[in-house]
């Protein structure tokens, strides 16, 4: 429990630059930090679809560069994984492991309920 403590915290340490500029940008330009995809896409159907709220795609925009996928739905009891649905906005994007993702498109993902899918555009 410790270890995963201080490894949100290290994430959240990691973070504060970015959280610190899009809160200015939201004081400035009067836009919501948090937002639901449609607002960024608005052109999409995805988008819309992305933001339902009975916990099979419940995902949001955190500021201008990132999108957060959170785990809502229970766990296999075996395997402690769940499966999650996921849509990616156009363009090149690194998910929470690494790896390059090219949207749009619909993509689902096996993970533990102690990660959570983030993704942040590339700039390549």
């Amino acid at each position: 429990m410790f270890e995963y403590a201080r490894d949100i915290m290290r994430r959240r340490s990691e973070l504060m630059p970015y959280i610190y500029t899009s809160v200015k940008k939201t004081h400035d330009d009067l836009t919501a930090m948090l937002r639901p995809m449609y607002h960024d896409y608005p052109t999409f159907d995805e988008a819309y679809e992305a933001c339902s709220l009975d916990g099979t795609m419940s995902q949001y925009m955190f500021g201008d560069s990132m999108f957060i996928a959170p785990i809502v739905t229970k766990s296999d009891d075996i395997t402690k994984m769940t499966e999650k649905k996921v849509w990616v906005p156009p363009g090149d994007w690194i998910d929470h492991m690494g790896r390059k993702v090219t949207g749009p498109r619909m993509m689902t993902m096996d993970v533990t309920l102690d990660e959570t899918p983030t993704f942040i555009k590339s700039n390549r």
